[in-house]
């Protein structure tokens, strides 16, 4: 077996920090270079469409429904929704605390995801309004609070969209790759 499948390094970063000949550390990797607008517009543009949904996450997971208290088939997806969104979110804080331009590992772990988990974020708000669908028509005649079941499913909508344009804006975000200027003397 000559080619090994490359394992999963938790502290992949370090493979760009070199020591140099006076000893201190040094980044020997690439940078990341927005190239259309600003990075401030496009923080507050991320920030606008990915705020919202977090909100409606709660909300939905408030609201006085039957189907959230027990129901399997809607929880499971709830919970899929809360943390694909808590993971847009932690994206953008941690591009929000890098310096510009961004690093290259920071560029994957933070960049990267964000289209991937919005999108997940959206179609668990889509099952679990499909799992609500299907306990309201399972238990049409308990129902107790229709005005929850309705809010419910606006919150999971205004989510889903919020997200998918979340997704919209960080394709449209255009990166310019700039590799790392070797120093051969400098490194150790």
């Amino acid at each position: 077996m000559s080619k090994e499948k490359k394992r999963f390094q938790r502290r992949g970063y370090l493979q760009y920090i070199r020591q140099n000949a006076a000893g201190e550390y040094v980044y020997t990797g690439g940078y990341h270079h927005l190239q259309n607008g600003t990075y401030r517009e496009l923080l507050r543009r991320l920030y606008a469409f990915a705020v919202p949904p977090a909100v409606c996450t709660v909300a939905v997971g408030v609201l006085p429904d039957d189907a959230m208290m027990n129901t399997f088939y809607v929880l499971i997806p709830y919970i899929f929704l809360v943390c694909f969104t808590a993971s847009v979110i932690w994206a953008l804080v941690r591009l929000t605390a890098n310096e510009k331009p961004l690093r290259e590992y920071i560029y994957k772990a933070a960049v990267t995801p964000i289209p991937r988990r919005a999108v997940a974020a959206a179609v668990s708000a889509g099952v679990c309004a499909v799992g609500h669908t299907v306990f309201m028509c399972l238990h049409a005649n308990e129902l107790a609070h229709l005005w929850a079941d309705v809010l419910f499913y606006v919150l999971l909508a205004g989510a889903a969209v919020c997200m998918l344009l979340t997704r919209r804006a960080a394709k449209k975000a255009q990166w310019r790759f700039s590799p790392a200027k070797t120093d051969t003397d400098n490194l150790g």
